[in-house]
Parts: structure tokens; sequence; C-alpha cells
């Protein structure tokens, strides 16, 4: 399970995830070890899995197996959202960083 020795901050860039987060906010993660369990509903800080260097914050809404994860934004007036409707599943080893679902 997550510690907090080892709590990492990430800054929201856009409104994908409004009404959770809104852009500018800073938010407190776990930073992510393979050994964690993801499941539906967490909210993960994750590398895209085709732009070098852009990580997204995204939450968890389909799993397909125990590695790979469905994430989309919250706002569903946001139609151009970086999330899997754009490039599908992501894998585990993608994942930076986790905020569990309470």
């Amino acid at each position: 399970m997550p510690t907090a020795d080892r709590n990492i901050t990430f800054s929201v860039n856009g409104n994908s995830m409004v009404p959770t987060f809104s852009n500018g906010d800073v938010i407190k993660f776990d930073k992510f070890d393979s050994r964690y369990t993801v499941d539906v509903g967490d909210v993960i800080v994750f590398n895209h899995p085709f732009k070098k260097n852009l990580k997204l914050i995204k939450r968890v809404t389909h799993t397909l197996d125990s590695s790979n994860f469905y994430v989309q934004g919250d706002n569903p007036g946001i139609l151009e959202s970086e999330d899997s409707h754009n490039f599908g599943y992501i894998h585990k080893k993608t994942i930076i960083a986790i905020k569990k679902r309470k």
C-alpha cells in the first residue's frame, strides 16, 4: 500500500478532470510501485503512450486485466481530452503515481 514517504505532487493542466481537479490545482499523489493494485475509480498519473515527456492525470474507468487500464477525464464536456478514447488501454508500466479511490 502507498505510504506517506512516497508522496509526489503534480500540477493539473487543463479541465478534463473537472469537477474533481481544476486547471492549476496542485495534487498530492503516491509514487507508483508495480506491486500496487489499480482499481476502477483510482486517479493515476502516467506517461502518454505516444507523446514523449507528456504526463496525464486521468481516472481508471475499466480494466482489461491486472496490467491494462482504460482511462478517462472526469469532465464529460471536454470532447478533445487526451485519454483512452484516443490511444486505447494504457499499460501498468506507464503509471508514475496513483491516488486511490476513497
